[in-house]
C-alpha cells in the first residue's frame, strides 16, 4: 500500500459527508438541551490509519479516517435564565413583561475571548420587546357601561397600547355591557426595527 492510496481514500471523505455529520452532530446536541455556539465549531486534522501499513504489500487495504470535532455549548435552560434575568433588570416588572416565552429565538451569541476549551467570555445580543402587563379584569370593570369613544380613550392611555378596537353587537348598541359580558382580546404586534 502506498501513501497515494491513503491520500486517495482520505480525499474521498467529501465536504458533503462532513456537512452531513456536522448537521447531525448539532441536531443531536440541540435535542440534548444544548445551545451551540457556532463560531467555536472546529474540526481537527483527520487521523488516518491504514491496514496494512504504508509500504507493505497487500491485495486489500483498510483505511480508517477519524475526524474529531469540538464545539462550545451552553445548556439552553441556563442560558435562558441568564438572558431573562438580564432583560428583567431593564424593565419595570410590575408594569411590563418580556414579550416572548423563548428568549433564545432571537439571540446571537459570540465568543469575546476563550481562555481554554471550557472557559469563555461570551457576548450575547437578545432582540426582544417588553410588553405592558394588562389587568383584563380591572379593564372590564372600568369599561363596563362606557361608550366606544370613552373606552378607546381610557385604554389608549395604557403603557404599550398602540391601538384599541371596540366592537359592539348588534349595531344599535352604544354602550358596553357589564364586566361579566365583556371579552378582551390582546394582540402583540411584532414591528420590524426601522433601518437607518
Amino acid at each position: 500500500m502506498s501513501q497515494a492510496d491513503v491520500n486517495g481514500a482520505t480525499n474521498k471523505v467529501t465536504d458533503e459527508d462532513r456537512n452531513k455529520f456536522v448537521d447531525n452532530f448539532k441536531k443531536s446536541l440541540g435535542e440534548e438541551g444544548f445551545y451551540i455556539i457556532e463560531a467555536t465549531l472546529k474540526a481537527k486534522d483527520p487521523a488516518v490509519t491504514a491496514s496494512p501499513a504504508v509500504g507493505e504489500a497487500a491485495s486489500e487495504a483498510n483505511v480508517s479516517i477519524k475526524i474529531s470535532y469540538s464545539v462550545l455549548v451552553v445548556p439552553k435552560e441556563e442560558l435562558k435564565k441568564a438572558i431573562t434575568a438580564e432583560l428583567e433588570k431593564q424593565i419595570d416588572k410590575n408594569k411590563q413583561k418580556i414579550g416572548t416565552d423563548d428568549v433564545l429565538q432571537a439571540v446571537t451569541v459570540s465568543v469575546r475571548s476563550q481562555k481554554s476549551s471550557t472557559v469563555a467570555t461570551l457576548s450575547i445580543n437578545a432582540d426582544t420587546t417588553a410588553v405592558a402587563i394588562i389587568d383584563t379584569d380591572l379593564i372590564k370593570t372600568q369599561v363596563g357601561g362606557k361608550k366606544t369613544s370613552e373606552i378607546k380613550s381610557l385604554l389608549g392611555e395604557l403603557p404599550g397600547v398602540k391601538n384599541v378596537e371596540v366592537h359592539m353587537n348588534p349595531f344599535w348598541v352604544s354602550k358596553a355591557p357589564k364586566a361579566g359580558k365583556i371579552t378582551i382580546i390582546q394582540e402583540q404586534i411584532k414591528t420590524e426595527p426601522s433601518g437607518s
